[in-house]
């Protein structure tokens, strides 16, 4: 399932789409793509007063969560980020009061 915040701070659903590598970025378009694992993923979004947008991906660990994934993404650079979950048991939040222009896309996977 496809779960979309809009420029605008409103939700939308659609299809799925490809997983390729961890991280891939479409210059041109001003695109990110960050893919899960097939662990239990917890995601986290901040949309900030200032337009940017922090992506958190974490997965527990022997010793705790474990981050493996950070980025504060600006508008100047970013236009959509897509985010897909993959298998296991994921969990997300989006948070913050700042309206952004980027567009963030989170695709969950197969998990339970």
């Amino acid at each position: 399932m496809l779960y979309s915040m809009g420029r605008d701070g409103t939700h939308g659903r659609g299809g799925t789409g490809p997983t390729l590598g961890l991280v891939s970025e479409d210059r041109l378009r001003r695109r990110a793509t960050i893919n899960g694992t097939n662990r239990d993923d917890v995601l986290e979004v901040t949309r900030n007063g200032d337009g940017s947008v922090d992506v958190q991906l974490t997965v527990p660990g022997d010793k705790g969560s474990e981050v493996y994934y950070r980025r504060t993404f600006l508008p100047a650079e970013t236009q959509e980020v897509r985010v897909f979950l993959k298998d296991g048991d994921d969990t997300g939040t989006v948070q913050g009061e700042g309206l952004s222009p980027i567009t963030v896309r989170i695709v969950g996977g197969n998990g339970v």
